[in-house]
């Protein structure tokens, strides 16, 4: 009875070192995890916050330089040139231009000011909500140009990738605001199902000689920029590069847009980190 006694205690000492030395590496394994949580969240953070950062001097620019409201005005003055030159020469449909419509007559900087203030990246839904405001100004030049090209007879249009379903009411309603010719459905074309604008393009071909194209970005002219490496493209442009300052007008915009998507490889679930990590591999340093 006595050794029966001795080997229960015996047994319980081993069984409760057991419990306890489990118990203790659950709590450690548990600490660990959660250490390992904080610092993924931290490094997030300290990405988005780089990010974020990144685009201060380039919004900077775009709200507060006279070298950007010179651009504006040489694209644009550029644009009514080849206007002139264009009525000169019979056509056998009507002329018609083609604007996007961020950044390329409607200024949305205030909204890359809002993601700096409040460290947040581009999401639909805070641009959704910039854009419901119906309250961009007007990009320096453009509102002349459109008139101006209204008046020599040509068909203004505006193609942008901004949403049909859920922004077109707002769209409209800011660019009548600001007093631009053919403000209205039939002349703004937004995006359905896809971000390529050939189609839209094609559209407006059936019944005009559509002869330029207005963009901030190259995936607003139609030379096959789509989701093409940033060395492509400067090779498209190469190749097109009698058309800049023609056919195609091209406006200054330093804060986003394919450029930036071709150095991630247009892949967009690519976390902060990894995009930050692209963005720095991207750059070329003396030494």
């Amino acid at each position: 009875m006595r050794n029966s006694k001795i080997t229960a205690i015996v047994l319980s000492a081993i069984i409760g070192i057991g419990v306890g030395t489990g118990g203790t590496l659950v709590y450690e394994n548990n600490q660990e995890a959660k250490q390992i949580s904080k610092l993924e969240q931290t490094t997030k953070a300290n990405a988005v916050e780089e990010i974020v950062k990144g685009n201060v001097l380039a919004t900077l620019w775009q709200q507060n330089s006279g070298e950007v409201k010179a651009l504006r005005y040489e694209a644009y003055n550029s644009g009514k040139r080849y206007v002139d030159e264009l009525v000169k020469e019979p056509t056998a449909k009507p002329y018609a231009v083609t604007l996007d419509i961020d950044e390329t007559i409607i200024d949305n900087s205030p909204h890359a000011g809002y993601e700096i203030k409040h460290n947040e990246l581009f999401s639909k839904e805070n641009f959704g909500e910039w854009v419901q405001m119906a309250d961009a100004a007007a990009i320096d030049g453009a509102k002349d140009f459109t008139d101006y090209a209204k008046s020599k007879g040509f068909e203004v249009f505006y193609v942008s990738n901004r949403s049909e379903e859920k922004e077109l009411d707002a769209t409209i309603k800011n660019m009548q605001k600001l007093g631009f010719v053919n403000s209205d459905k039939d002349h703004i074309l937004l995006k359905t199902d896809t971000n390529s604008k050939d189609a839209r393009w094609n559209k407006i071909k059936e019944n005009y000689n559509l002869a330029i194209y207005c963009g901030d970005n190259l995936g607003d002219f139609p030379d096959g920029y789509d989701n093409k490496s940033n060395e492509q493209r400067r090779e498209i442009v190469d190749k097109e590069a009698q058309f800049f300052g023609t056919k195609y007008i091209v406006l200054p915009n330093p804060t986003y847009g394919d450029f930036e998507n071709a150095v991630y490889g247009y892949d967009f679930k690519k976390s902060p980190e990894q995009k930050l990590e692209d963005r720095l591999n991207s750059i070329k340093s003396f030494k």
